[in-house]
């Protein structure tokens, strides 16, 4: 049992276990949100499967997974420092090559742009269309702006995490932690040169985009309407 919180308190509590492809709710299943977003095809992935065999793609990807895993727990790491007033060194933390150089980048554009931390690593989810998703961050920017992002390691920023993100941000509404003023960006980290992506998602038909997908996988899942 957790509280979920912003600048008024505690808004929701919730009972929540984590199955494979989803959550366990108040004793009811909801999907996860990056399964829905499975029945989108990955033409750039197939291709490069395609080009250097699955057995390889299988062992860069596992990689690409383990040095996600680090930048993304230091990355928490620091944005906790925000909230705690924590001075965080980057060398104390578990990182390798190329690693510390993203999250050296990644420190500074916290400090450069983040006020203060609402939601940190925390499952949010919809009641009304039975889905949830665990999000990276909400935070406070300096311009007073609230804004929900999303890091990635990938090699580019896809469009989907546009309806990614959109899910998360209506999950957040229905939860009544956010108005409809709420940015959505998505901090990509890159894992050849270590630098720093940004990049802001303001269309207004991504939630939309994101509940055709929930249909279809609903539908191939048993025919299931939402």
């Amino acid at each position: 049992m957790f509280g979920y919180m912003n600048n008024r308190g505690i808004v929701m509590h919730a009972d929540i276990k984590a199955v494979e492809k989803g959550y366990i709710i108040k004793g009811q299943e909801y999907v996860r949100v990056t399964e829905v977003m499975s029945v989108i095809r990955k033409k750039e992935l197939e291709v490069w499967r395609g080009n250097i065999g699955n057995e390889e793609a299988d062992r860069i990807l596992l990689e690409a997974q383990d040095t996600g895993t680090r930048v993304h727990l230091a990355c928490e790491e620091i944005l906790k420092g925000i909230t705690t007033g924590f001075d965080i060194r980057i060398r104390d933390l578990d990182l390798q090559g190329i690693e510390i150089k993203m999250v050296e980048n990644f420190q500074g554009w916290v400090i450069r742009n983040v006020k203060g931390v609402i939601l940190l690593e925390e499952v949010v989810f919809s009641e009304k269309f039975r889905y949830a998703g665990r999000l990276d961050a909400l935070v406070f920017l300096r311009d007073g702006k609230e804004v929900l992002i999303d890091i990635k390691t990938t090699g580019a920023i896809y469009d989907e995490v546009a309806l990614q993100l959109a899910a998360y941000k209506e999950a957040l509404k229905e939860m009544e932690i956010v108005g409809d003023d709420c940015r959505r960006m998505c901090v990509r980290l890159d894992k050849k040169t270590g630098s720093l992506e940004i990049r802001e998602f303001t269309g207004t038909q991504d939630f939309q985009a994101f509940l055709c997908c929930l249909g279809i996988y609903n539908w191939l899942k048993g025919g299931k309407n939402v």
